[in-house]
């Protein structure tokens, strides 16, 4: 598994580094949308649809109203989405008491709040001056929280962070994560040109917040595929998965990464 993984990311990060460096926004926004129809399709198997019609016809909605998206003020979708994953911190924190997502057409609804948002995060962060920076600052915010949470974990993991929804996650682990992720934002923070000094204790909370964020849309992902009975959303990438496995962090972190550099820039 551990060898899979790693040679499946070996492939991966030179596509993610030519996408975010020098790829147009075009062919990044068409790069973006693909990832977003894949995590659809994926999302169709969690919503508990299993006929292939029904599966394409989500698939084709997601598709049409992510054009619409495109054309809101980004500033809404995101609010929106915000509030979306500050509901879904309540659904994990009282799930299996409260269960909201027990229906199909629940978890359809909410995969429409899951994915779309997140696309339209990481475009316009790609857009703004130095957002490429930016990007690979947060995708390795994500990456690296996430590593630290694994191997703490596994080395010190006692006490279960969500048990009922997630009983490989330990609060240790969680511990880790902010850890590494305090002192990664704060070197990147002083050493950066792209954050000014005295953004600094701003940027580091911004990335403690959309760490702790990344941790709830993992969670919430775990808690639609244990609903529907499943190990893994799909089985595209080798040793992690499918899709929505390696961007369940991404499709919350990302919009509330954005809503606080939208904050920063006004202080």
């Amino acid at each position: 598994m551990l060898r899979s993984r790693i040679l499946t990311a070996i492939i991966l990060v030179p596509i993610v580094l030519w996408l975010i460096f020098y790829a147009s926004p075009l062919i990044f926004l068409e790069a973006t949308i693909v990832i977003l129809l894949l995590a659809s399709w994926e999302w169709s198997h969690l919503c508990g649809l299993t006929h292939i019609g029904a599966r394409f016809l989500y698939f084709y909605m997601i598709c049409m109203l992510q054009v619409l998206v495109f054309v809101i003020n980004p500033l809404w979708v995101l609010w929106v989405s915000a509030i979306f994953w500050c509901i879904a911190f309540l659904l994990i924190l009282f799930y299996p008491r409260v269960n909201a997502c027990n229906t199909v057409f629940v978890r359809g609804l909410m995969g429409a709040f899951v994915l779309t948002p997140c696309i339209v995060a990481l475009n316009v962060m790609r857009s703004w001056e130095q957002g490429s920076q930016l990007l690979l600052y947060f995708l390795l915010l994500i990456w690296i929280a996430d590593t630290a949470a694994y191997f703490a974990g596994k080395r010190y993991g006692v006490t279960k962070l969500a048990p009922l929804v997630s009983p490989g996650k330990s609060v240790q682990g969680l511990i880790g994560a902010i850890s590494v992720t305090f002192l990664f934002s704060l070197l990147y923070a002083i050493f950066s040109k792209a954050v000014f000094i005295y953004y600094v204790p701003f940027f580091v909370g911004l990335s403690l917040i959309t760490m702790l964020f990344s941790v709830v849309g993992d969670l919430f992902e775990s808690m639609l595929k244990r609903e529907v009975g499943v190990k893994d959303s799909g089985s595209l990438l080798p040793g992690h998965g499918g899709i929505l496995d390696r961007i369940d962090s991404i499709t919350a972190a990302a919009p509330i990464f954005l809503i606080g550099l939208f904050v920063l820039k006004q202080i």
